[in-house]
């Protein structure tokens, strides 16, 4: 299945504190969606650094690799500052999801993306 990648390491970080109650998680008041595609061949490691959310990892025989997640949160002003960063360093493919959780104006009820790879 990954016959043409000599090495493949997911790591994946994942807080299970986000939605403040477990109905927030159901719901998604404000969304978005991301998706970006890579050539496969290009990279032999994947880090995927996802703090928030659900993520789904399934592998196939195909050239490429989608990466795509549905970011959701309470209010349309932290929706905004939900963002992915993407470093294509090869061999090397690094997405990281920035949800600004530290930041002192950032005061999201919830704030997550699920992502599927």
């Amino acid at each position: 299945m990954l016959n043409n990648i000599r090495t493949f390491t997911l790591l994946t970080f994942l807080s299970s504190a986000l939605p403040s109650s477990p109905f927030a998680a159901a719901r998604c008041d404000e969304e978005k969606m991301i998706e970006h595609e890579f050539k496969r061949e290009n990279f032999t490691v994947l880090h995927l650094n996802a703090l928030a959310g659900k993520s789904h990892v399934r592998g196939n025989d195909a050239d490429k690799m989608v990466i795509s997640g549905k970011a959701c949160s309470n209010k349309q002003q932290y929706l905004d500052r939900i963002n992915a960063c993407i470093n294509e360093d090869s061999p090397e493919l690094t997405f990281k999801l920035i949800i600004p959780f530290s930041d002192h104006d950032f005061d999201a009820s919830y704030a997550y993306m699920d992502i599927d790879l």
